[in-house]
């Protein structure tokens, strides 16, 4: 040991160069390492997601989500199989045991979705499963105009989560307080009297306009149906042109019916400082920086977004960046402190070199550590 420390006392070149290395070693560290209050965490389940737009609960029910339970039942290591079924969408929750390799277990349920494949339509979303993290989301976007009405405002919404996705290390980006667009239908019932027809008859008429693809659920409220839309005609003229058989009579929809296009929002209603708005929750991946990616996001709408839709207003809340910030500055203003008391402290009491020694100590510990 004697020898060691007389071979650094006579090599100080070597000595300065070392603490160079760490110095530069140790800021690159603090600079590269994630900055999280809480980190991603991989749960032991498998989430297998798909949909179908337009289509109802009942028929994804029987079109997919029983065959992937089916299939996955007979995979060994899950314990658990839990659906939840919406319209035009699913997710199958497969819950594993604690001694199973997830990874394993996934591969395996990947090979299953490949069967099934073959005996969905072709304009479906595939099926997809992948291993259930459970991540906080980095920031989220209110977008609301005093202006714009809610079909332009969620397509516009659509078109800046599409920019905000391109940005690197941004995982998801999900719009809250949109609607699926609904068609309505107010039967006339002089039009019906005139031709001798039922309001029974015209919602059977309407169930048969799609052959192809699910027209989504149909609600009868008295005089009114609701259709989803989500793969039928875009255009209301279309609709309204549209020819149905009743019976022995062939008639255009409008000649029996007032048609609408628009999203209801007795679904989600969502506001932000008194106005109806869209917020889009922006996630990031693992090796994103927080602090880093929330200003750079910031920086993006105000450059990029903002200019292109003057009509919007933007407004970033629950930043999960903001208390890492905060706390990181508090460690900072601590160690500054703390390095400031010491020097003082040894260079009343012992002397100056001292002083220098034990107060690059402290910094150089931190930076080994990192």
């Amino acid at each position: 040991m004697t020898k060691i420390i007389k071979y650094f006392i006579n090599n100080t070149s070597l000595n300065h160069m070392l603490l160079t290395v760490l110095l530069m070693t140790g800021v690159l560290a603090y600079i590269k390492i994630p900055k999280e209050i809480f980190p991603d965490v991989t749960l032991n389940m498998i989430l297998v997601s798909g949909g179908y737009s337009g289509a109802s609960a009942n028929t994804l029910d029987r079109m997919v989500v029983r065959d992937i339970e089916d299939d996955v039942s007979s995979i060994s290591g899950i314990s658990k199989i839990e659906s939840v079924i919406r319209p035009g969408t699913f997710s199958v929750v497969l819950t594993l045991d604690d001694d199973v390799d997830s990874y394993i277990v996934l591969n395996k349920v990947k090979d299953k979705l490949a069967n099934i494949r073959q005996n969905i339509p072709s304009d479906m979303n595939e099926p997809v499963a992948a291993v259930l993290d459970k991540n906080r989301d980095l920031v989220r976007l209110s977008v609301s105009s005093k202006n714009a009405d809610f079909e332009v405002l969620l397509e516009q919404a659509k078109r800046i989560k599409s920019k905000l996705s391109k940005i690197p290390h941004i995982s998801e980006v999900v719009i809250y307080g949109d609607s699926e667009q609904k068609l309505e239908v107010k039967i006339d019932e002089d039009a019906l009297a005139a031709y001798g027809l039922s309001a029974d008859d015209v919602l059977t008429a309407i169930q048969n306009l799609s052959y192809i693809y699910p027209i989504g659920d149909i609600d009868d409220k008295e005089n009114f149906i609701y259709v989803s839309t989500a793969n039928g005609k875009a255009d209301i003229s279309e609709w309204e042109n549209t020819l149905v058989e009743i019976g022995d009579k062939r008639l255009y929809l409008k000649d029996i019916a007032a048609i609408r296009l628009y999203h209801p929002q007795d679904v989600t209603l969502s506001t932000f400082n008194g106005e109806y708005n869209l917020v889009l929750k922006i996630s990031k991946d693992t090796q994103g920086n927080s602090i880093a990616l929330s200003k750079e996001l910031r920086d993006f709408v105000d450059t990029e977004i903002k200019p292109q839709y003057p009509d919007l207003t933007f407004n970033f809340f629950h930043d999960s960046s903001e208390p890492i910030d905060e706390r990181l500055s508090i460690i900072i203003a601590n160690l500054t402190f703390g390095l400031i008391l010491i020097f003082f402290t040894m260079y009343t009491l012992i002397n100056r070199n001292t002083a220098i020694v034990v107060t690059m100590g402290v910094p150089f510990a931190f930076i080994i550590g990192l």
